[in-house]
């Protein structure tokens, strides 16, 4: 797909975030989704316009504690 430099290019940024910790070490087998966003947006010559954005925050299943 070929735009020109006049047009904007739609986009969706995703950020997912996941349980960690250092001490002690979570394996990574049982990390789990604890945020998801994402932002909608076009972008042109003049930068990005955010159209929409979502934040959603999910309830571990695994231990309580770190």
């Amino acid at each position: 797909m070929s735009h020109s430099h006049s047009q904007s290019v739609p986009m969706l940024l995703v950020d997912l975030e996941c349980t960690c910790n250092d001490q002690p070490p979570i394996p990574n087998s049982e990390m789990e989704f604890i945020e998801i966003c994402a932002v909608v947006g076009m972008l042109s010559q003049k930068g990005f316009e955010v159209i929409d954005k979502r934040q959603l925050y999910v309830q571990p299943q695994g231990p309580s504690t770190l």
